[in-house]
């Protein structure tokens, strides 16, 4: 049953990258009911089997590391996702893969229920990764996943984007034995920079600067590609009030 989930993701992952950036909602439809699916699946394994067990040193590196963001900030198609290409594979770093938008529910108040993270999660490093497939096809991995961030949402006060990336670590610790700080980016997120400096008192901030008219024109390609109307004075800011 996981083998075939995870082939009709790939083929359906298929058809969205042949596509993109064009949308098909029957498509998304479809895959949303597959990672429903999946989601279920994974989860009433890792329940019925009550085999997992949270090693506390790897929780104890989590929860230092966590301590340490570094916040990749700049407006879309400026060069973040550029930004955190180049940084990942630094041993010093884990880098969160694409858009953390986890990110924008730091001090909102707003609470996501632990299934919503988890299927946001899954959806993310399996779907929307394209040609990489973040946790191996392996059903041990996702399950390790899973049941670690159900562990860091239910006995933490963290954010779901800094329980995510514990969990992350925690399933490839292996890999992230000289992880110091971890890495996300999300699209205008420098507009909570006060709020996240709060909330996370080490972090570091880049901020990624394009020339604002080849940025517009960037976006206004992407928007056309889409067909869709593009209006450079709603995707620009008032800098008097921000």
């Amino acid at each position: 049953m996981f083998n075939r989930l995870l082939s009709e993701i790939e083929s359906l992952r298929t058809e969205y990258y042949n596509n993109y950036p064009l949308r098909n909602r029957e498509l998304q439809e479809i895959t949303n009911y597959k990672f429903v699916d999946l989601l279920h699946l994974l989860k009433n394994e890792l329940y019925s089997k009550e085999t997992f067990k949270p090693d506390q040193k790897i929780i104890n590196k989590a929860e230092h590391i966590s301590k340490n963001p570094i916040f990749v900030c700049g407006p879309m198609r400026s060069g973040t996702t550029l930004t955190i290409q180049l940084l990942d594979g630094h041993s010093n770093l884990l880098v969160m893969p694409g858009d953390s938008s986890f990110l924008k529910y730091v001090n909102s108040g707003e609470r996501l229920s632990s299934d919503e993270i988890a299927y946001r999660s899954l959806y993310k490093f399996t779907f929307r990764l394209s040609g990489n497939w973040f946790f191996r096809k392996d059903k041990n991995t996702y399950i390790d996943f899973l049941g670690y961030l159900d562990f860091y949402l239910n006995n933490s006060d963290q954010d779901a984007v800094v329980c995510v990336m514990m969990a992350i670590y925690s399933v490839f610790s292996d890999i992230f034995r000289e992880t110091c700080f971890w890495v996300a980016k999300y699209p205008n997120i420098e507009f909570q920079a006060v709020s996240l400096m709060k909330k996370f008192p080490n972090a570091r901030f880049i901020n990624v600067l394009r020339d604002p008219l080849t940025n517009l024109n960037s976006l206004k390609k992407n928007y056309h590609i889409r067909g869709k109307r593009f209006y450079s004075i709603g995707s620009s800011y008032n800098l008097q009030d921000n």
